[in-house]
């Protein structure tokens, strides 16, 4: 008698993510969402001395690492960066928070060092002090000098442009302060705005039809691709706004992205270029 003996072999297969998550600010505020339960990542990751301007989160199971995976291709598909990630464990929980890295912001005395990204440009310092008052300057050889006359708590902000137009690539705060708390009002935004631009000696605005359907098309764009741009399909907003009819010289653009228009327009109340976006004149 013969005896056929079979050996069998089992491949399990093994997932290697290729991106690390061990940034440190980030994997601390991942822990501290952990604990506390607080739903604003920005705010965790900043307090943690993170300079990303946004931060995505995950939530899922501790050994889900295809949805991780999957989580952060997503990130690096609208990031037009590097990204950067951290993690913490909890009772079988995971949360992963990632973010892109366009830029390196370091204040120090009063100076600010920026060092761009590959594929970055034309870097844009802004900061917005505790009075309201705003100030702005080009970064010439990777640094430039605070005012000493702002009063802290100061919101500084790193604005370059990238693949996707000019976009806020780094944020910090100089000194404690209270945090922006989110005030719903049934006023238009268009309203609310033009009480930021009276504070700020600056004219009110006029709405028009032709630029209130652009900007609708462009907030649509926005919230399907999920990625928050000025420059679309190759289209800045004067080329966008020649679509509409309207020929411009100069245009100004406000964008914005959250759950709702009240964390969309908080969003740019944090914004340091943003308030001297619609103080100008």
């Amino acid at each position: 008698m013969r005896v056929l003996v079979l050996s069998l072999i089992l491949a399990v297969p093994v997932v290697v993510r290729a991106q690390r998550c061990d940034d440190g600010p980030l994997s601390l505020a991942a822990a501290d969402i952990l604990e506390s339960g607080t739903v604003d990542v920005v705010a965790a990751a900043r307090s943690r001395g993170s300079t990303l301007p946004w931060v995505r989160a995950l939530w899922v199971s501790d050994r889900a690492e295809l949805r991780v995976d999957t989580f952060l291709e997503g990130v690096s598909a609208r990031a037009g960066a590097p990204i950067v990630c951290g993690e913490a464990l909890s009772e079988g929980r995971r949360l992963v928070l990632a973010g892109a890295r366009a830029a390196t912001l370091t204040l120090l005395a009063g100076l600010a060092t920026v060092e761009l990204a590959e594929g970055w440009r034309e870097a844009r310092l802004y900061a917005h002090d505790s009075r309201g008052e705003t100030w702005e300057q080009a970064v010439e050889g990777g640094r430039a000098e605070i005012p000493s006359d702002l009063t802290p708590p100061i919101d500084v902000q790193v604005v370059a442009t990238g693949p996707d137009g000019p976009r806020p690539v780094a944020d910090a705060r100089i000194g404690r302060g209270r945090a922006l708390v989110i005030v719903r009002s049934g006023e238009p935004i268009v309203v609310r705005v033009d009480h930021l631009r009276e504070a700020a000696d600056a004219g009110s605005l006029r709405t028009n039809r032709l630029l209130t359907r652009g900007a609708a098309r462009h907030a649509a764009t926005i919230c399907r691709d999920g990625n928050v741009a000025h420059v679309v399909d190759g289209a800045d907003p004067i080329e966008r706004l020649a679509r509409e009819g309207i020929v411009a010289r100069h245009v100004g653009e406000t964008a914005a992205r959250s759950s709702d228009l009240e964390h969309a327009y908080a969003a740019t109340l944090r914004s340091p270029s943003h308030w001297s976006a619609r103080a100008a004149s």
